[in-house]
C-alpha cells in the first residue's frame, strides 16, 4: 500500500480577498460617480478679462459720425485701384522650355 502525502491547499488568503474586494468597490465607485451621479450645477464665475469684453460687446457704433466727419472727407487717397494683370501660365502643366517656346494667345 503507497502512502500519499499531500499538503494542505490553502484557499484565497484575508489580503486577496481583501484587495479583490477593495477593487470591485473601487471600480462600482467610479461607474457610480461617472455614468449615475447627479450633475452638479455650473457656477457662473468669470475673470475681469471676460467682463471687460462683455462690456464691450455691448457697445454700439455709431457710423454715420465716422463716414459724415469732415476729417474723413479731407483726407486724399495716395493709392490708385489695382491694375488688371494676368496670373499663372496658358497650361501650366507644360514644362517652362516648352512653355516659352509655345506661342502665346496674345500673338495668335
Amino acid at each position: 500500500m503507497a502512502i500519499v502525502i499531500e499538503k494542505e491547499k490553502k484557499g484565497m488568503g484575508l489580503s486577496a480577498v481583501l484587495v479583490t474586494l477593495g477593487i470591485m468597490l473601487a471600480l462600482f465607485g467610479a461607474t457610480y460617480y461617472l455614468f449615475f451621479a447627479p450633475v452638479p450645477g455650473i457656477e457662473i464665475l468669470s475673470s475681469p478679462e471676460v467682463q471687460k469684453a462683455a462690456q464691450i460687446s455691448t457697445i454700439t457704433l455709431d457710423t454715420s459720425s465716422i463716414t459724415g466727419s469732415p476729417v474723413l472727407n479731407v483726407l486724399k487717397s495716395h493709392v490708385g485701384p489695382p491694375a488688371q494683370g494676368s496670373f499663372g501660365r496658358e497650361n501650366p502643366f507644360l514644362p517652362f522650355v516648352a512653355a516659352q517656346q509655345q506661342p502665346s494667345a496674345a500673338t495668335r
